[in-house]
């Protein structure tokens, strides 16, 4: 066997076993799936047969044991019922998401002790999690609608954790600062959040024209100092044919002047 005919069984033979170990890992994979199958069969033929125990005993409950006219209502029903409770103990009652399922529980359990054949199915507190962070999906799309009155834009970014910062643009209806004194959260309404590991002028300017092009220009924004803030609506005063005013909050307001006070006070005593 000559030096080619070697370097070209070398290749066939490194092909071969990766080959070998790729089929390995696909056949891994494959057992895998079919276990996770398995599984997934078997808990579905579970709650297919508590489904089926909880259904018989629903139809052989007779009206002697309850006494009471229970309105039908479907499982679809039930479950609207479940997922507003749910969402409300969070928000409402500042329950936390760990603490829902034992609520449905003590409430289950609440109705078995007074003769109630009416039972929750119990979700896992990462499924609560889910559908409150859907309805708050569902609230900041359903915020963009055109407002026909006058209102305020609050704009800012939170503090950057790592690479990124979540910059969230809020509306004030002008009767509400006029009316009601101090601002509330009932008073805000939240028209875009977004986490971002990049800002500048032009991202800001963009986001803000596309929510003006919907819900109408405001006649105020309030932002603090950052450049990249200041340069975004900026740009889009610059297209407006009504320009807004710009106000800067307070707080940044006064610390931007104690800075250049103490800034120029140094450079005085040097």
């Amino acid at each position: 066997m000559n030096c080619y005919e070697r370097k070209a069984f070398n290749r066939k033979s490194k092909s071969q076993q990766s080959w070998k170990n790729k089929a390995m890992l696909r056949r891994y994979d494959f057992e895998k799936a079919k276990s996770r199958i398995k599984e997934l069969i078997e808990s579905r033929d579970m709650w297919k047969e508590q489904c089926g125990i909880a259904q018989d005993k629903l139809n052989n409950m007779s009206q002697s044991e309850t006494n009471i006219q229970v309105q039908s209502i479907n499982e679809q029903q039930i479950k609207y019922v479940m997922i507003c409770l749910c969402i409300n103990l969070v928000i409402n009652c500042s329950v936390s998401f760990r603490s829902v399922p034992n609520i449905l529980t003590l409430i289950n359990d609440l109705f078995k002790k007074l003769g109630l054949h009416f039972q929750f199915m119990i979700p896992h507190f990462t499924t609560v999690i889910n559908w409150t962070l859907r309805m708050g999906k569902h609230l900041l799309k359903s915020a963009l609608v055109p407002c026909q009155k006058p209102w305020i834009c609050i704009i800012d970014h939170t503090i950057q954790i790592g690479t990124k910062k979540a910059f969230v643009v809020l509306k004030i209806l002008q009767e509400n600062i006029q009316n009601h004194g101090s601002l509330t959260l009932k008073n805000v309404e939240v028209l875009y959040l977004q986490v971002q590991e990049k800002s500048n002028g032009v991202i800001i300017e963009t986001i803000l024209e596309n929510i003006f092009k919907v819900v109408g220009y405001p006649i105020q924004i309030v932002m603090d100092g950052g450049s990249d803030l200041n340069k975004g609506v900026n740009l889009i005063a610059s297209k407006m044919a009504l320009p807004f005013h710009i106000t800067y909050d307070l707080t940044h307001f006064i610390a931007s002047l104690l800075k250049k006070n103490i800034l120029f006070s140094k450079n005085s005593m040097s």
